[in-house]
């Protein structure tokens, strides 16, 4: 993201200052890797996706991801919306990929769950957008609620701000009710940036970067609890925080191809401050990726970053992971980021076709004899129809749709098959076309 003087935070109440956007020059095309010094600690580089639009400005930003089907992707540089339809490593962008219902430049793009409902948020800088993830359309925007990064509030924090999201630059950090859509302002200051945003585990926290310096916020308070990690010409970017055995730790992706390794004042990491990964292209948001476990051996989740003309994946083998997850993607009502369960009581397989036109098969797969109910949700989280309900055997069922809801025939749109069983929820989506 462009690039300010760092100065401290000024709270509720005040005027907040205004900045250009500048557009700063990309780097050649570089290969990120672990340095030396930390290469025997078992962080992994991979790519992920190449082949983005680079004309040395920004490539791709937001990402966020579909309840473990599609990779969402803007590429700032072209304004298009991608949806990649795989997880695996070593892919490359194409056209058929696009998503073509909204076609300006979405930088930040949170994936959330609402009353088991899947919903994805984005901002355009100047506005806060609910888009329809299968057309890229906007159904609903918030004017002046926009920014560049977002963080949702993780599951199971209580309070007044549960199940918000944060919304960091534009020269506020704004408090966004989903489910009421609203957006109030909480903090003044940040000016146009505040690119990394993310969240402590309890709630009470927002990580927060400025040009290169990194802050902490006090979510009740609103107070600049923490100022420091500041390293002059890095642009410090998108942020994710570690968990488990990285736990006091925090990453940055920053503007000149580093990857920053911080331990938190007070953790049990304190005082290291070191370049965990060099030699990249410009480095702007993070995503937590719940879908692909990390280093092909520890079952934990990994890094997105975004680099000029394309996605790279950090993974650690053993212990640690990421999370809570930051700018990009994160699921209020669902864990992503805890580490997975040893086996799965439920399997919910892709919808197929999808889009479906007239009917679709929906496959599942249960571990155990248990009752199960399979129902269809709209995108306002009105269940519209049951699929089935009552005890199953163990193994693989089948079940069609032919697009008949509780009112008639389903309208053309996006809708979700929700599975419950034994304890376990599993989602997925699909687009109805008539």
């Amino acid at each position: 993201m462009p690039l300010a003087p760092a100065h401290p935070l000024r709270i509720r109440g005040l005027l907040a200052s205004s900045a250009a956007l500048l557009l700063v020059p990309a780097l050649a095309h570089a290969d990120l890797a672990i340095t030396p010094a930390n290469a025997g600690r078992g962080f992994v580089v991979t790519s992920y996706a190449t082949g983005f639009s680079n004309s040395g400005t920004y490539g791709p930003v937001g990402v966020a991801f579909l309840a473990n089907q599609h990779v969402l992707v803007t590429d700032t540089d072209n304004g298009v919306l991608y949806g990649l339809p795989s997880h695996t490593d070593g892919q490359a962008v194409v056209t058929a990929d696009s998503i073509s219902g909204y076609t300006s430049a979405v930088w930040a793009l949170a994936q959330v769950q609402i009353a088991g409902t899947w919903h994805v948020f984005g901002s355009d800088l100047g506005n806060f957008l609910e888009l329809d993830p299968a057309s890229g359309a906007v159904t609903r925007t918030i004017y002046g609620a926009g920014g560049y990064g977002i963080a949702p509030v993780p599951p199971g924090v209580s309070g007044p701000n549960a199940g918000h999201l944060f919304v960091g630059g534009g020269g506020f950090l704004w408090n966004v009710d989903p489910v009421a859509w609203s957006a109030t302002p909480v903090a003044y200051g940040l000016i146009a940036y505040g690119d990394g945003i993310a969240i402590s585990p309890d709630g009470s926290l927002l990580y927060i970067v400025r040009s290169d310096s990194l802050y902490a916020v006090n979510t009740t308070t609103w107070g600049n609890t923490f100022t420091g990690l500041a390293h002059a010409g890095e642009g410090f970017d998108g942020i994710a925080l570690g968990v488990g055995s990285l736990a006091g730790y925090v990453y940055v992706n920053c503007n000149n191809g580093d990857l920053w390794e911080f331990g938190l004042a007070g953790g049990p990491h304190a005082g290291v401050d070191h370049v965990l990964a060099s030699g990249g292209t410009r480095g702007d948001f993070i995503a937590v990726d719940p879908n692909v476990r990390g280093g092909n051996s520890s079952g934990y989740p990994t890094l997105l970053l975004t680099q000029t003309d394309r996605l790279v994946r950090l993974a650690i083998p053993g212990g640690g992971w990421f999370g809570p997850p930051t700018s990009s993607t994160a699921a209020i009502g669902m864990t992503l980021y805890a580490p997975p369960p040893a086996s799965s009581p439920t399997r919910l397989a892709p919808v197929a076709p999808n889009p479906a036109r007239g009917r679709a098969e929906i496959a599942f797969t249960l571990a155990a004899d248990t009752a199960v109910r399979l129902s269809v949700f709209d995108l306002a989280g009105r269940e519209v129809a049951v699929l089935a309900d009552g005890p199953l055997g163990a193994g693989t069922h089948q079940v069609e749709w032919r697009g008949l809801t509780t009112r008639g025939a389903a309208a053309d749109g996006v809708y979700f098959v929700r599975l419950r069983a034994a304890g376990a929820t599993a989602t997925r989506r699909i687009a109805w076309i008539r």
